[in-house]
């Protein structure tokens, strides 16, 4: 399904508040958190932050087989069929 949104440079956001909320005026409530959130966290979100945290290559992730992740995939397609 696609939605038709404004495409002023936030259509990102604007999709999503339409998605949301039915329309796509709130779009500021989604856009202005994550924008803070990006600058009050960069060191989460960019690599060559000096104190960059890398969530993928630290030993606190566990890494699972996909195999074993995806194993239900194709039946809980199969039912949404």
């Amino acid at each position: 399904m696609s939605i038709e949104v404004c495409g002023d440079g936030n259509c990102l956001f604007r999709a999503v508040s339409k998605g949301l909320r039915n329309t796509e005026e709130q779009y500021m409530k989604i856009r202005l958190p994550t924008t803070l959130e990006l600058i009050l966290n960069r060191s989460h979100y960019d690599y060559e932050h000096e104190a960059f945290v890398d969530h993928f290559n630290n030993d606190r992730l566990v890494i699972d087989r996909f195999d074993t992740v995806l194993k239900d995939i194709p039946q809980s397609l199969a039912i949404a069929a």
